[in-house]
């Protein structure tokens, strides 16, 4: 009996502790900018912290590491779908690499926290993000008892990058107790991290500022001199401690570093954006709600699905064409056709798939097969094709896995003209009796694709894809989102005449902005649209060969001694001007006096008045950059990635990102304003007056 108790006692104590620590890192070893930094964080996390846990922990440990070609944002999610865990588990996330915050005020980010980048930091980003929130709830869900997510990384808008300083020296070996690490790795919880705040860049020397104060934290902690209980929470606050005092020991390009950790313990909220509804309130007709989103066509949008309550319920499915639910959905119970694909009575555009031959050339579907007609009313109908499309071409589009706190995953969009937004349930759709597809979303449209009458245009989503031109099979059940037109007033957008001229011998383009401001369709030094021009210091009107803050014009030497445009008494000289004059502009003194360089405001109306896509082969001539096309005439402007110039001409983010000046200086007066692109258009980002930025000149309509 004796000999059972001890055996039970035994046991119950190894099962005290977790089974196994699952530690993953994933490094950008090959990042131009970070790779050295990568690598010795790398080197600190598999030579010297894993094997301190595989020596003390008393637990298995399995360590992981993504560095070089796995370094892609397939692997990690690869990985992170494939890892299986008990419930005694211990798992352990950090990355460190490139990434970034969307400050948008139209697109707030969750709870602060950054996305992160993978893969080669070139080309568009979209398919190489990943937000920290996604990948903490991700590993949230796995069985685990501890749970540490961690991410070093820049949590700045874009429009910079973690830039290198001088290296920090590294911290001294220390005894570790072994009864702490088990401590510690007992111990529960949830843990996200990000090694910097919202807005800022987070900083390396000869590894990462974070890191190097992690492992002090840490080794602090389970040291056997520290006479306290180890805690996650106390390593993150020296850790958090420890960066901050090494960034403010650092300057950059005259400027003190500045970087705050943040760290919480527990479940995250839901981003701002899912916990709060559209404001204005939106109103209501015949007891169904509709949101104004802004869009040049005045279309009014349902905020529920027909059949829904809430815009998270994913309300009734329809055959493309039908009115009324039912049981069963596939050709033999589909109306407008005679039991089979080939053999459609309505809504067929070739003899051969029509019912003996029939043909009737009708794609667009009749208000009486129009269940949102039938079902709502009268002011409301189901959306074309080219309405779909001006709903994505004019909001930001933000995948979420529980819309106010309803358990419901889909998609937000958000106008980019009001800020006022929707949300689409991942409803799925019905096939035979069956449900399908809880991560997708289709809605129908009323548009027939003429290809193949079978085939119905609609709003195809999933977690990581939206497509507007997605084609669906009619005789499915799919969920409809109705529409209703605004009512037509003396304000609404009226359409402008295109207009291309010259003026000095430079090609403008008339973008119908509602200020009549024409823009040049080249940067100043270019030939053609696709050309990369020369580069500027803010305020500077030759190129030249050295690009920093002791080769700038307006500074001696530092940002702390402006000569001109300061606005601070900190910085210089004071004169309050924060726009340039005639003779610092660029456009001015380059192409005469008909042109000058945009304000940031310009740039703002720019932004709010077109959409905006990517491109990697811009005219056949392989160049990468954003086509802007205007919401009021169709004219388009195009923005090479010509990067940026800074030290001895160097050139940085060619073919990934663009900078243009504008002429107005930020109220931070080292800084002026610059118009950006790489994951989103920024119209009012912000950096050092002494970079090389190309330069895209305005005239004004006369």
């Amino acid at each position: 009996m004796k000999r059972l108790l001890l055996i039970f006692l035994l046991l119950l104590s190894l099962s005290a502790y977790p089974q196994t620590i699952h530690f993953m890192l994933f490094a950008a070893t090959n990042d131009a900018e970070l790779g050295t930094a990568a690598e010795n964080v790398k080197k600190y996390f598999e030579y010297t912290f894993v094997p301190s846990l595989k020596k003390n922990s008393g637990m298995s440990v399995d360590a992981k590491y993504y560095c070089g070609n796995d370094f892609t944002k397939s692997k990690l999610e690869s990985v992170l779908s494939a890892l299986q865990t008990n419930s005694n588990d211990v798992i352990f996330f950090y990355f460190y690499g490139h990434g970034f915050n969307d400050c948008r005020s139209n697109c707030p980010n969750p709870n602060n926290y950054p996305t992160v980048t993978l893969g080669v930091n070139d080309g568009p980003i979209n398919p190489r993000m990943k937000s920290e929130f996604d990948i903490f709830n991700t590993l949230k869900n796995k069985n685990h008892k501890l749970l540490i997510t961690i991410a070093e990384c820049c949590n700045r808008c874009m429009g910079g990058s973690c830039s290198p300083v001088p290296e920090v020296s590294p911290n001294p070996a220390v005894d570790l107790s072994a009864q702490k690490i088990r401590q510690l790795f007992s111990s529960t919880g949830d843990y996200i991290v990000s090694s910097s705040s919202k807005g800022e860049y987070s900083f390396s020397g000869n590894m990462g500022f974070f890191a190097s104060g992690f492992k002090s934290a840490f080794e602090e902690e389970v040291s056997s001199y520290n006479s306290n209980p180890p805690s996650w929470a106390s390593i993150f606050t020296k850790a958090s401690s420890k960066t901050t005092a090494t960034a403010s020991r650092h300057e950059v390009d005259g400027v003190k570093c500045v970087q705050h950790p943040q760290w919480k313990q527990g479940s995250l909220t839901t981003p701002s954006s899912q916990t709060t509804k559209p404001t204005p309130t939106p109103k209501s007709t015949t007891n169904h709600e509709y949101v104004d989103l802004g869009l040049p066509s005045g279309t009014l949008w349902a905020t529920c699905n027909i059949g829904a309550n809430n815009p998270w319920e994913y309300g009734d499915y329809f055959a493309w064409g039908e009115t009324d639910t039912k049981e069963k959905y596939d050709w033999s119970t589909y109306k407008y056709a005679n039991g089979a694909s080939n053999k459609l009575t309505k809504y067929c555009t070739s003899t051969l798939v029509g019912n003996n031959g029939f043909k009737d050339n009708k794609t667009t579907l009749e208000l009486y097969d129009d269940a949102a007609y039938t079902n709502w009313g009268s002011d409301w109908r189901m959306p074309t094709q080219m309405e779909f499309q001006e709903l994505y071409d004019n909001c930001t589009i933000e995948w979420t896995t529980n819309y106010l706190n309803s358990g419901k995953a889909g998609q937000i969009f958000r106008s980019k003209r009001n800020g006022n937004i929707i949300f689409f349930p991942a409803a799925g759709w019905c096939y035979g009796t069956g449900n399908y597809g809880d991560s997708t979303g289709f809605y129908w449209s009323s548009t027939l694709y003429g290809g193949n009458p079978n085939l119905v245009f609609i709003l195809n989503f999933n977690p990581n894809l939206i497509w507007v031109g997605n084609r669906s099979n009619r005789e499915g059940g799919n969920p409809i989102r109705a529409i209703r037109n605004k009512k037509k007033t003396e304000n609404s957008p009226t359409s402008r005449t295109s207009q291309v001229g010259f003026t000095n011998g430079h090609e403008y383009v008339d973008l119908g902005l509602p200020s009549g401001t024409l823009w040049a369709t080249c940067n100043i030094g270019a030939n053609n649209p696709w050309e990369y021009g020369d580069y500027f210091a803010w305020g500077e009107t030759k190129p030249k060969s050295n690009y920093n803050w002791a080769t700038y014009k307006y500074a001696k030497s530092t940002s702390d001694k402006l000569l001109k445009y300061c606005t601070e008494s900190t910085r210089g000289k004071m004169d309050m001007l924060t726009n340039l004059e005639l003779s610092d502009d660029a456009a001015y003194v380059n192409w005469g006096k008909d042109w000058r360089m945009p304000t940031q405001e310009e740039f703002q109306e720019l932004y709010e008045n077109c959409t905006y896509e990517w491109v990697s082969n811009y005219n056949g001539f392989s160049i990468k950059g954003c086509v802007l096309k205007s919401l009021h005439n169709g004219n388009t402007i195009f923005f090479p990635y010509a990067g940026l110039r800074r030290d001895r001409n160097r050139l940085f983010f060619k073919e990934s990102r663009f900078f243009y000046w504008s002429s107005s200086l930020h109220k931070l007066s080292c800084n002026a304003y610059y118009f950006f692109y790489n994951v989103y258009i920024d119209p009012k980002d912000y950096g050092y007056r002494y970079l090389g930025f190309t330069i895209r000149p305005v005239k004004c309509k006369k």
